[in-house]
């Protein structure tokens, strides 16, 4: 029997669309087996002579119209016979699936259900291409229920949408190679190969010596073939990034909805929101993400309708306020309170002018100032204060004491001109008062 030689083939010296941690775990994995442990073959090393049927016919599950193409595992370029029991799977049983799916009537969509970090470049641009020609005619969904990385992401990439779970890992779009030196092993159990070979690179790359630079300047010539290759695979599929955004990820992985932000994705959802909205939608080709759940869900029209029935009631609100809100009054004048204020204002100037301690022994003076002037009260006090007091008339002297003498102290109606003075005085100010409220109305 056949030991593990040809899967050692495949995983070394090769280029991979494959995560480096999956390279490392397969490298480290296959190099014990390979020291020991063997693995039949078996009878049929193709999935067209021996295919593997689901309990419907197929070699794929169904779900009402959508068939079900499950991707899992690190990716081969061919050899059906390798399954489940290595963990690995064939673009050549992949594209089988696919081919049937396509051809099956009662299918409407086929969805990808994907679980792989990846796998060998050689073929996997291949499979892509199929994808993207297969969705043209009857839709291809890809589902991220886990990973699709590298060579996984290719395969995705081709679907007419790409859907992951919150934690799905999506992306590694780069180019890796392995190289094991194992001389020094073999070294240690005494063991010296010897290549005899023609053709100076017939050999190039071997295990059993060191990589030489100029050997690993031709991988290296390689693996950028493959990674042009990869990223105008991407860009093909993914019709809304173009190479330079594909390029510029740089091999990341991106995790569900940061996937989304990047372009790598068109929405977060699950396998089982996928297929409710296939359902629920039947054979139409209506986008899925925007199925339910955690899906786009049309958000960007509901927000948008939302948005204008807010706008539109809103403005109802407005021309409904405005056509019951009375416009406001003009301002009015109530110019019988101003004129009373005017008066009172006055009045209490005047008062104060002539009740003042200046005003005491400057009386002409300070009736002249209350009543033909409009000083104020403080510029008639600092005025009065600096004139002389004036000496009292005869008259009014004799008038003072016989009040004195009478016991009366006061304005008597018999007093010769007081009255009238002060009649006259405030006939002037109310006049002078309604002057300025005529001038000046507000």
């Amino acid at each position: 029997m056949p030991t593990y030689d040809l899967i050692l083939r495949k995983a070394f010296n090769k280029p991979l669309w494959l995560l480096p941690s999956a390279a490392e775990t397969i490298g480290a994995f296959l190099l014990d087996r390979a020291r020991g442990d063997q693995v039949a073959r078996p009878m049929s090393g193709r999935l067209d002579a021996e295919p593997v049927r689901g309990r419907n016919g197929t070699m794929y599950r169904r779900q009402g119209s959508a068939a079900i193409i499950t991707v899992e595992g690190e990716l081969v370029n061919r050899g059906a016979w390798v399954g489940a029991d290595s963990g690995l799977t064939s673009y050549e049983g992949v594209a089988s699936q696919l081919k049937e799916a396509a051809r099956d009537a009662s299918v409407q969509t086929i969805v990808l259900d994907m679980e792989s970090p990846g796998g060998e470049a050689v073929g996997a641009m291949e499979i892509a291409s199929l994808v993207r020609k297969v969705n043209a005619d009857k839709r291809v969904v890809a589902v991220v229920d886990g990973m699709a990385a590298s060579a996984g992401y290719a395969i995705a990439s081709g679907a007419d949408e790409i859907i992951t779970v919150p934690s799905g890992i999506v992306g590694s779009i780069g180019v890796v190679m392995l190289h094991i030196d194992q001389s020094q092993a073999l070294a240690d159990r005494g063991i010296k190969p010897t290549l005899i070979f023609a053709g100076a690179h017939k050999v190039d790359g071997h295990s059993f010596a060191a990589l030489p630079e100029n050997v690993r300047a031709d991988f290296q010539s390689e693996i950028e073939q493959f990674y042009s290759l990869f990223v105008q695979t991407v860009a093909e599929g993914r019709r809304g990034m173009s190479a330079k955004a594909v390029r510029a990820t740089e091999a990341r992985t991106y995790i569900g909805q940061e996937a989304v932000k990047v372009g790598l994705a068109d929405a977060v959802g699950t396998l089982d929101d996928v297929l409710a909205g296939i359902a629920a939608r039947g054979n139409g080709r209506k986008s899925y993400s925007k199925a339910k759940g955690s899906l786009k869900m049309d958000i960007e029209e509901k927000n948008a309708a939302a948005i204008a029935s807010l706008a539109a009631v809103v403005d109802k609100q407005i021309a409904s306020a405005t056509a019951i809100q009375p416009a406001p009054a003009a301002a009015t004048l109530d110019t019988g309170a101003i004129a009373a204020q005017a008066a009172a204002d006055a009045k209490a100037r005047i008062g104060a002018i002539l009740q003042s301690d200046e005003a005491k022994g400057r009386e002409t003076q300070a009736n002249h100032i209350a009543f033909q002037t409009d000083m104020s009260v403080d510029d008639a006090k600092k005025m009065l204060a600096a004139s002389a007091i004036a000496a009292p008339a005869a008259s009014e002297q004799s008038y003072v004491e016989r009040k004195a003498e009478g016991g009366t102290l006061g304005f008597h109606e018999s007093t010769p001109d007081t009255k009238a003075v002060a009649s006259a005085g405030w006939g002037k100010a109310t006049k002078a008062a309604n002057r300025q409220f005529e001038d000046n109305p507000t």
